[in-house]
């Protein structure tokens, strides 16, 4: 209870700050650095409700590896006999991984569990790739078939079955509880529509918002996709969809912004340009942007460049830079009771300063009022 306490009180906070224009003197997160592998470099991509993460790494050869981190560190999740690369893009509750495999002879879907790879397999080609699971242990992702063209895919009990959303190039890339999945096909030459494909009611495409191209990045187990879309005026806006209207979520001041997580609660992360010209993850609360540097407190030596994904605990995975260097981050929501810092977590939380006092005000109101009415 408590922690969903604090989560809620985040969040309202975020709204009434955001809505009045105030600048909080504190982080809202923490940031924790998920580590790296001998290379030094890592990124984050996926992570479950327990928080654990994967994402990529440099080895020692500077190979890039799919990694795990559960809490006791990173984990390099290897690669198959006749592979040199590997990638991981999305984890279950159970901690299976998904991700793909790079061989001599191509791409190859893999589920990582328990310590053991297994291979997918393909369509009847050569290259498959698996960009996320759900806590059934159903895969999504892309392969291709015999004439060597990529098709969505859900792969259940050992079976790799087309989605045959398109006659042409098409790829799933989120999945939820009830197999549902979201993804992108291209409709016509250079032109992509995002779609959300579901077990009972089959395919549904979504869209644009007024431009030629759209992308659907993920969705939560209500329905609500998330992904980005062309602009009339051609740029890529972030964009949510419930019910198949599409929302367009603005940018952070720059020209593009791309959503690629949401959770349970609608809260939405990706990244955007920014009116100074670079790039910054953000988290989108009921229609309004933060730019997640800002709710870290501007941590030094910290620029969180990519959010990909949010569990319903308000944890983020993503990848930014520390020192220079690209480097996996999780953040971790700020506890009333300061909470401590995590092993891993670079510097000290400071001092949550205006928003919590915010959040003190609010519980005070609500005793008081409770007094009131007994």
């Amino acid at each position: 209870m408590t922690g969903k306490w604090c989560v809620g009180m985040m969040r309202a906070g975020l709204l009434v700050l955001g809505a009045a224009g105030i600048v909080f003197a504190g982080p809202i997160y923490q940031i924790v650095d998920l580590g790296a592998l001998d290379g030094g470099q890592s990124g984050g991509s996926a992570l479950n409700q327990a928080g654990a993460t994967v994402g990529w790494s440099l080895s020692g050869s500077y190979d890039q590896h799919g990694f795990l981190n559960a809490g006791g560190g990173i984990q390099d999740l290897g690669v198959p006999a006749g592979g040199f690369s590997s990638t991981a893009a999305g984890i279950n509750g159970a901690a299976q991984v998904a991700g793909t495999t790079y061989t001599a002879g191509g791409a190859q879907a893999t589920v990582w569990s328990g310590g053991t790879a297994t291979s997918l397999g393909t369509l009847g080609g050569y290259l498959s790739y698996a960009t996320g699971i759900n806590d059934n242990g159903l895969v999504t992702g892309s392969a291709t078939d015999g004439a060597g063209q990529g098709h969505a895919f859900v792969y259940s009990g050992g079976t790799m079955t087309d989605l045959n959303v398109a006659s042409g190039w098409s790829s799933g890339y989120g999945i939820n509880a009830a197999g549902s999945i979201v993804g992108t096909a291209e409709t016509t030459p250079g032109h992509f529509q995002a779609f959300l494909w579901t077990p009972g009611a089959g395919l549904q495409w979504l869209g644009t918002l007024g431009g030629v191209s759209s992308y659907g990045m993920a969705l939560n187990d209500t329905g609500m996709v998330v992904g980005n879309a062309t602009t009339g005026s051609g740029y890529m806006h972030a964009f949510s969809s419930a019910g198949g209207v599409l929302t367009d979520l603005g940018t952070l001041g720059g020209g593009n912004s791309y959503a690629y997580g949401v959770n349970a609660n609608g809260d939405i992360v990706g990244y955007s340009d920014t009116a100074g010209g670079g790039t910054s993850g953000f988290l989108c609360l009921d229609g309004v942007m933060y730019d997640l540097n800002s709710l870290a407190g501007g941590e030094s030596g910290w620029v969180l460049q990519q959010a990909y994904g949010i569990n319903d605990s308000g944890q983020i995975v993503g990848t930014g830079t520390y020192g220079g260097v690209s480097r996996a981050f999780r953040l971790d929501p700020v506890t009333a009771g300061g909470g401590g810092v995590p092993p891993g977590t670079a510097g000290e939380v400071p001092e949550p300063g205006t928003f919590w006092m915010l959040a003190a005000g609010c519980l005070g109101v609500g005793l008081f009022s409770l007094r009131r009415a007994r």
